[in-house]
This record gives structure tokens, sequence and C-alpha cells, in this order.
């Protein structure tokens, strides 16, 4: 995908070497703007990053350069339609995806000391703030018409005899406690069982390690916040909700 017989090595103003295989002369990323890009980061023996085998391009904004040699820098020397091989220090990467956390040893990542990550880029678009937010607000509102079909279906099959809040969020109740309200500021004890659409379980609790949480701090997912807003202790319920609680 990058490889190229004209690669031409060239030097960014921090000393940062890159290899230019494909320049088409598109429109350039300033900071600020937002980059859709092929992405491929990689050592020289261990490939850390492909979103090609994601299936989907990596969007990233350029608020700041992180640091000096950073591939962040070389973004902003390319432009739509562009590829590019930026080799960045292991030692200033390392640094600062881990600066403050002395647990983590450089020796047991796969950033050698004194060594080079390499970036694979081929930039797809380049859109300023506003262009972005648009993009991804129609994709969103897509996204969520999609939704909403999908769970009217869902509900409709599994015969949900509940209606769903202002929220989109259905609520099934399947046994009502006659303990004491939830009180925001107070810890709550829960067990749970999360799902996806197909009846696999994504994350649970065990019967020795419930979680706990307090109502009102946000530490839980939005549509748990909803959810026990009026409940009592010994209450049992299902939630079915849009992925925007989730």
């Amino acid at each position: 995908l990058f490889a190229c017989k004209d690669s031409r090595e060239h030097f960014s103003d921090s000393g940062m070497r890159y290899l230019l295989h494909v320049e088409k002369g598109g429109k350039r990323a300033q900071k600020g703007d937002y980059v859709t890009m092929e992405l491929v980061c990689h050592t020289d023996d261990t490939t850390l990053i492909d979103t090609r085998k994601l299936g989907t391009p990596f969007r990233l904004q350029i608020e700041k350069i992180p640091f000096a040699g950073s591939y962040e820098e070389g973004l902003l020397l390319l432009g739509e339609g562009d590829s590019a091989t930026f080799f960045v220090s292991a030692d200033s990467l390392f640094r600062y995806i881990f600066a403050g956390n002395d647990s983590i040893r450089q020796e047991d990542t796969k950033m050698k000391k004194g060594g080079t990550v390499m970036y694979d880029v081929k930039v797809l678009k380049v859109q300023n703030y506003v262009e972005a937010e648009q993009e991804m607000q129609m994709r969103f509102a897509k996204m969520e018409q999609e939704e909403k079909k999908i769970l009217s279906d869902f509900v409709s099959r599994n015969k949900i005899g509940v209606e769903p809040d202002s929220n989109g969020m259905y609520k099934v109740m399947t046994m009502p406690g006659k303990g004491p309200l939830v009180d925001t500021g107070k810890m709550v004890t829960v067990f749970y069982r999360s799902r996806l659409m197909d009846g696999t379980v994504f994350s649970a609790t065990s019967k020795d390690a419930p979680l706990r949480f307090v109502p009102g701090r946000n530490e839980v997912i939005k549509g748990w916040e909803i959810a026990f807003r009026g409940a009592r202790v010994g209450d049992r319920f299902s939630l079915i909700m849009p992925s925007s609680l989730a």
C-alpha cells in the first residue's frame, strides 16, 4: 500500500526522517483540522495498529503537536491523497505515552530503547472543524435512525410489553423490591449481566464480586444513571437501551 520506487527521503523541521511515497498536491492539514487516514503503526518486528484490518479508517483532530518528531508533526506536511512513512523515536514516544507512570519500564514494551516506531500513513481526507462536525452529525443521525428500527424489531420479536421512556430506553421490571429508595450520593451495590442483542455476554459481575457505585457521580453509563432514579433495594429489572446511553 505504501511502498513506492519513487519514495523520497525528507526531514521535518525537528529533524524527523520520513519517506514521501505519493504526493498528490491535495488540501493540506493545519492545526485544528481533522485528518482521516489509513494508518499502520509498527516496529521492525511487530504491528501495533493497522486500521485496514479494522475495516474503517482512523480520524484524528490535530489539536497540538505532542512532542517534536511525532507523527502528528508529519501529518501537517501531507495533503489529501499523499502517503508517507514517518520514523518516530521510540524513546520520545514512550516518554509521551507513559509520562508520570513510573511503573512501566520501556524494556517491557515494544518501543525498544534507541529504536524507531514507523507510521505508514495514507491521507484520505482533510476537513476543518465545521466540515468534520457536519459530517459526523449526519452520520450519527443516520445511525440513530437505523438503530431505532433495530431496537423496535428486537422489542417486537421478544414481545417486550413496555413503552420506551423519553430517552428511548426500555425498563422491564421482573421483581419489584421492597427496600429503601436509591439515594443520590449513597453507595449502591448491584449484580448485573450485560449482553449484546445477539445474546453475547460482554460484561458481568460474579456472585462474590458485585459492582458498587455512587449514583449522580457519572461513575456508570448514562442509561444506568437514569434507570436507578427511583429504584429500590431488591429491584430486579432488565434494560434495553440505545447505544447513546451505553
